[in-house]
């Protein structure tokens, strides 16, 4: 078993790449990325992302590497989605995504995603896109 990082309160209004596996990537506020930043991207399998706060990027969190927790996050007023995720077996619970750009969860391929209990609203494409298991309790 690896050890796991913890990367809280350390991410600033430039994109972060985690690209090891396995961190808590927690408590960040993360904005102001301009027309073509990622407030907070993750690259490495294993990771959980929990209360972070992006706002006014390109995309809010973008996810590539799989088996992701991503939990109480609040994404809002993205030009583009408010949380994209290019790989599966993730979890999608308890976040906030609203007012962004395109979708406020875009699952863009990857197979096993599912998501519950997330607050969706106000997004101009829509609340969801891609393919994932609902679990219920969501607000669209």
């Amino acid at each position: 078993m690896s050890a796991q990082s913890t990367f809280a309160d350390e991410l600033s209004t430039k994109t972060d790449l985690v690209d090891v596996p396995n961190n808590l990537i927690t408590n960040n506020v993360v904005s102001d990325m301009g027309s073509t930043g990622i407030g907070i991207l993750i690259e490495a399998d294993g990771n959980r992302i929990v209360g972070n706060v992006v706002s006014t990027s390109n995309v809010g969190i973008s996810a590539l590497g799989g088996h992701k927790h991503f939990e109480r996050n609040h994404v809002e007023a993205n030009r583009s989605d408010g949380l994209s995720i290019s790989t599966g077996y993730n979890l999608v619970d308890s976040n906030v995504s609203e007012f962004n750009g395109a979708f406020g969860l875009n699952f863009v391929s990857g197979p096993g995603n599912a998501y519950r209990s997330n607050m969706l609203r106000h997004n101009t494409s829509g609340a969801v896109s891609g393919t994932a298991t609902d679990a219920g309790g969501n607000i669209l």
